[in-house]
């Protein structure tokens, strides 16, 4: 079988948080083999599609092509939840093939879903990003609906990660950086403000509903045949149960194009109009998304961070 991978990844050079990461990397030939063989498969080349510092996703060409994704940092326990629940209900997600928590076979988690083809909307520009976009609020708006058993995300032995949604509410925000770090990136003003907000008793929510938590505009895979057709969701957050308004928060945050934001938000309030205490939780959660998308880009030193601190503490003035 042959296996598409670069030697070198800049991607993965880049993420000094993660320097074990250089041996997962080297080693990924050697795990694709090893599931593919127990498995059965006769797949004819591996290709790394998607890569970063929580997971690696392998296109599987052959008869029927198919999706690897090997999560060395994650459980893919919550994603798998995330799945079945929105595919129960008739929303776009990969059919699961095959799923392995247990660690025995390669040392990290991983699936084998359907492969869907299509375009990211971040492939997509002005009009047909915007009306993209606004499907996308559409379906999150209705997708929503769907309620869930607790907060957080759930667990492999059963119940939930968390008793409430400001404490789900607070990891989520602090997941790959920490107070500290805001305080030192930001300062005082806004690493106050951030704690200010995640205590605001009017944060809290008593029902929680199924969310993705990272609504960029690379996680979803779309076509245009005359009308859009959402295809494909994919890579939900480790936070899958709480507030609605995270998903509109997380495409608001401005590492996505204006045109995309504008389309979500649009194309949401089509379907569900929010009332004051929505908009309320709203304004300030994307104040806390803006605030962790400026401490991951300063992190990875994927783009110039300097935008999107900027936006940061412009939101801050609202408050």
């Amino acid at each position: 079988m042959q296996i598409d991978i670069p030697k070198r990844d800049p991607t993965l050079q880049r993420a000094k948080r993660y320097p074990e990461y250089k041996a997962i990397y080297l080693k990924l030939p050697e795990y694709i083999q090893a599931i593919l063989g127990v498995h059965g498969l006769k797949q004819k080349k591996a290709i790394l599609w998607r890569k970063g510092i929580s997971s690696f996703v392998f296109k599987l060409k052959g008869k029927k092509d198919l999706a690897l994704k090997i999560s060395p940092r994650y459980s893919l326990f919550t994603e798998i939840y995330f799945f079945k629940k929105a595919r129960s209900r008739g929303f776009p997600v990969p059919k699961i093939i095959m799923a392995d928590i247990s660690q025995k076979l390669i040392p990290y988690h991983f699936h084998i879903t359907e492969w869907i083809s299509g375009n990211t909307p971040d492939e997509f520009r002005n009009r047909d990003l915007y009306s993209c976009a606004f499907e996308l609020g559409r379906m999150f708006a209705k997708m929503h609906k769907i309620k869930t058993e607790g907060f957080g995300f759930p667990l492999p032995m059963g119940g939930w990660s968390h008793k409430s949604w400001s404490s789900a509410l607070r990891d989520f925000i602090y997941r790959e950086t920490s107070l500290k770090q805001i305080r030192s990136f930001f300062g005082e003003r806004i690493a106050n403000l951030t704690i200010k907000i995640i205590k605001d008793k009017k944060m809290n929510i008593k029902s929680p509903s199924l969310i993705h938590g990272d609504t960029g505009e690379d996680q979803f895979v779309v076509e245009k045949n005359g009308e859009w057709v959402i295809r494909g969701i994919l890579d939900p957050s480790d936070y899958i149960s709480g507030d609605p308004m995270v998903d509109i928060a997380g495409a608001m945050i401005t590492w996505n194009k204006k045109t995309y934001r504008d389309g979500f938000y649009d194309g949401y309030a089509s379907v569900h109009k929010l009332d004051k205490n929505e908009v309320y939780r709203l304004n300030r959660l994307c104040f806390l998304n803006q605030v962790w998308a400026a401490s991951i880009v300063y992190q990875t030193n994927k783009i110039d961070g300097r935008a999107v601190a900027k936006k940061a503490r412009l939101l801050a003035k609202k408050f």
